[in-house]
Order: C-alpha cells, then structure tokens, then sequence
C-alpha cells in the first residue's frame, strides 16, 4: 500500500464535527492536506462536563456492545458500577451514598396513578412491590 493510501484511510471529510480531539483524531488532524484546514478551540470550563461526558459515554457504550456472554446484562452492569465507583468523589458520597445500578437489570418506564384499586392487577402490583422492596433491604 502507498503512502497516499494509507494516509486516505485517515482522511477527514469536510464537515462540522464539534466533537473533543482524542489521540486518533489528533493525528488525524496533524494529517490533513494543505488544500484543507482545521478549527479547534479550547474547552468552555463551564461546559466541559458536556464533551467530556459525551466522550466518555461513548466509549462506555462501545465498550458495553462488546460484551458478550450468557452473563452480558450482569458484566455491563459489573462494568459500570466499577466505573460508578471510581467516580465518586467523598462530597458525590455524602449527597448520594448508593450511586449504583440494581442487579435487577430494570428500568422504571413510568409512575401512574392507581385507578384500579381492589382489582387483580391492583394485587399484583402490590405483590411486586413487596418484592421490590424485600429485594432492597
């Protein structure tokens, strides 16, 4: 393969990117032609969580899509109440003691009045709740 190959397989179209300079696309950047330039600016310490979070979000995500196994929803949430710990600072600990995900492997999709009091769905509801609760304590 050519120098000119290789350097086309690195190559960044034209286009807005607003997206934080990593390693790779810092080299990508260094490797543009003449015939092209880069914007960069600093980082807004107001707004830095953003893109730093974006980032590290997505890598999460693409880290998290690889897993694979009979145990994949279990190693994910391994992963990410390991990366919960680490982020933690004393003052996080000390407003939010408990910053982890479930072993439960659920998501809350709603909270909604209960119309349907005394009927069977109304004590199933009340069974789970119980369970829920048994399962946290």
């Amino acid at each position: 393969m050519s120098v000119s190959s290789d350097a086309s397989l690195f190559a960044l179209p034209y286009g807005l990117y607003e997206t934080l300079i990593d390693e790779q696309l810092a080299q990508r950047v260094i490797m543009l032609p003449e015939t092209a330039y880069a914007v960069m600016k600093k980082l807004d310490p107001e707004e830095s969580h953003i893109a730093l979070s974006r980032y590290v979000g997505s890598a999460l995500c693409d880290s998290l899509s690889r897993l694979r196994g009979e145990n994949k929803i279990v190693s994910q949430i391994e992963l990410c109440n390991a990366m919960l710990i680490v982020l933690q600072t004393p003052e996080m600990r000390s407003i939010e003691p408990t910053l982890s995900i479930s072993e439960r492997a659920e998501q809350l999709m709603a909270v909604a009045a209960k119309t349907f009091a005394g009927t069977a769905a109304h004590s199933k509801q009340r069974e789970t709740e119980r369970h829920f609760y048994s399962a946290l304590h």
